[in-house]
C-alpha cells in the first residue's frame, strides 16, 4: 500500500474531515476527541522499514507535545488509535498493560529520555 494510501485509509476510516493545512491545535476548539486524535497520529506517523515498535506511551506522548498539551486523555486516546491502526492496516502488540505500533515511526518528533 503506497503511504498517501495509508495515511488516507486511516483518517477515512475515522469519518474525519479532511486534513485541513490550519495547525493542529488552532482546529482543537472545533473538532471531535477522536478526530483530533486521527489527525494528529495522521501528521505523526509513516511507515517505517525493518521491525521498528513504537510504543502507545511514546505515540502519546508525541500527540501531547505536538498539541501543545493533551487534548484528550490517554484513556479517550486508544479507542481512536485502535480505529486508525485498524484502518491503516498497522499491527500491533499487546502484553499485559504495554502496547506497541509496528512497522511504524514517529516523524519530525524528539521525546524527552
Amino acid at each position: 500500500m503506497e503511504f498517501c494510501d495509508w495515511l488516507h485509509a486511516g483518517v477515512a476510516a475515522a469519518s474525519l474531515l479532511p486534513l485541513a493545512s490550519a495547525p493542529f491545535a488552532q482546529r482543537a476548539e472545533d473538532a471531535k476527541p477522536a478526530e483530533l486524535v486521527t489527525e494528529a497520529l495522521a501528521t505523526l506517523l509513516r511507515p517505517a522499514t525493518g521491525k521498528p515498535k513504537l510504543s502507545a506511551d511514546d505515540l502519546y506522548k508525541a500527540y501531547a507535545a505536538t498539541s501543545g498539551g493533551a487534548v484528550v486523555g490517554s484513556e479517550a486516546f486508544v479507542e481512536p488509535v485502535k480505529m486508525f491502526c485498524d484502518a491503516a492496516g498497522i499491527r500491533t502488540i499487546v502484553s499485559g498493560q504495554r502496547v506497541d505500533l509496528l512497522g511504524v515511526h514517529l516523524l519530525g518528533v524528539q521525546l524527552a529520555a
